[in-house]
């Protein structure tokens, strides 16, 4: 059944013949992941049909994510709202190390507004890839990811206290990272607002990017606790504040507020 589903589905307009326009939330979700996952299985056991896909190895990540979307984008206004791991179970006895690209094209290209992880035996990775404006990625509890948002494009991203993940925000160009764990923001991203609890802030653009292509630190641009001024200091809390919640259109409003305060001491 699954050879069949994936390949009708191999191509964007044949994605209608999964058959699932009455279907509910949870068996599009399994159905869309079954058909991926059975492409997935069919060119990784070919590499020649990545080669005459014209599939450069370095964007096969691009590649499946594309595919996930392709199967997903159809069904985009019936998956809305927040999505959990109890929504993700039937992804998650996969067990595969590519399973994050479905889950990030799930998020970015439905409806679906948040993606909350809470405890689970799975270890996600790649989850939030190239994350999108409006979305938001969670990962709390007791969840284990590998790298979380790499290249995000906007979005917020929240890790817990006792969430564990191998990286955050690898070459991000975008977004704003809420950090309550002891990870320290990728080193080469080159964008982004890094808020780290009890630690300070970090606002990552071009140039800081340039600079850490030689000394190669991310704390070399930490906006400190002791070096904050009232006002800064006074954003810092309220963002945390709200991460915790989460208000996400607050933390998104007071993340523009504490990107402009920076850019005028950049400026000055």
């Amino acid at each position: 059944m699954t050879t069949q589903l994936y390949r009708k589905a191999d191509r964007a307009d044949e994605v209608a013949d999964l058959n699932l326009k009455d279907a509910d939330p949870a068996a599009i979700i399994a159905a869309t992941y079954d058909a991926w996952d059975g492409m997935l299985d069919d060119y990784l056991s070919r590499p020649e049909k990545l080669e005459d896909n014209n599939v450069i190895l370095e964007n096969k990540e691009d590649w499946f994510y594309d595919k996930a979307r392709g199967l997903l984008t159809p069904y985009r206004e019936k998956l809305r709202g927040v999505l959990t791991e109890n929504e993700l179970r039937h992804v998650a006895d996969r067990r595969r190390c590519l399973a994050g690209l479905y889950i990030s094209a799930l998020l970015n290209e439905t409806d679906i507004s948040m993606l909350s992880l809470g405890p689970s035996p799975a270890i996600y990775n790649l989850l939030g890839w190239r994350l999108k404006p409006g979305k938001t990625l969670e990962i709390r509890g007791v969840c284990k990811a590998g790298y979380v948002a790499p290249r995000a494009e906007g979005g917020v991203v929240i890790l817990r206290k006792r969430s564990s993940a191998t990286e955050v925000g690898h070459m991000a160009e975008g977004g704003t990272f809420l950090l309550y764990n002891k990870l320290p923001p990728n080193a080469f991203a080159e964008g982004g607002l890094f808020v780290l609890a009890d630690r300070g802030i970090v606002l990552c653009d071009e140039d800081t990017a340039r600079r850490r292509d030689v000394i190669y630190g991310i704390e070399s641009e930490l906006h400190a606790l002791d070096g904050m001024d009232v006002k800064l200091r006074s954003l810092y809390d309220k963002i945390l504040a709200a991460g915790e919640a989460p208000d996400i259109p607050r933390v998104e409003k007071l993340a523009r507020k504490i990107r402009k305060n920076l850019m005028k001491r950049k400026i000055a």
